[in-house]
């Protein structure tokens, strides 16, 4: 899905753009992907993953969350370059779990604790809700303290815990905690 543009001010003072990338943005997009997995260990996939991620590949994935009614991606723009990103999408379109979206965030680490992942995550829920979902669900790394907070401040409560989620390079691991957020009307 494709929603209306706007404007958000951030806790210090900076107004970003919050908008659905679109197929001339894959370059930026696949630089900021870069930038955030090299940033931090917390991120799902591997640097050399990104890369091997062309232009038409994630042209394709905009594509395909455009044309969706339960799928959306918004990513934060500051001038032209994106600072940020969620994506909202469905976790199963089988029945049972129809009522259920998934949630990915991800901030580029000079702009974290002025509030972008929280506008960001306000709206993916917002999304997320509109959409007719019951609940949204994101898994954060046990060792990412901010990402714990942020989700547990804007109402998110622990739904378990899921030991040796990631395996690092190094052969350590990473659990994951599991967060939900129900509608309510």
């Amino acid at each position: 899905m494709v929603i209306d543009e706007r404007q958000v001010k951030l806790k210090n003072g900076i107004e970003v753009t919050f908008k659905c990338p679109q197929e001339g943005d894959c370059p930026e997009l696949l630089d900021f992907m870069r930038t955030v997995h090299s940033e931090t260990e917390f991120m799902p996939r591997t640097l050399s993953e990104i890369d091997g991620i062309t232009s038409e590949q994630q042209g394709e994935t905009l594509a395909a969350i455009s044309e969706s009614e339960q799928a959306v991606m918004i990513a934060a723009f500051l001038d032209e370059e994106i600072i940020g990103y969620c994506v909202v999408d469905a976790i199963s379109e089988k029945s049972k779990f129809a009522h259920r979206a998934g949630l990915v965030i991800s901030v580029k680490k000079r702009f974290w604790n002025i509030g972008l992942g929280t506008a960001l995550l306000n709206a993916a829920t917002e999304f997320a809700f509109s959409a007719g979902f019951g609940q949204v669900e994101a898994d954060v790394v046990s060792k990412n303290a901010l990402g714990i907070s942020m989700f547990r401040h804007n109402g998110f409560i622990t739904a378990g815990m899921l030991p040796r989620a990631q395996r690092l390079s190094d052969g350590t691991y990473n659990d994951y905690i599991s967060f939900v957020k129900y509608y309510k009307k």
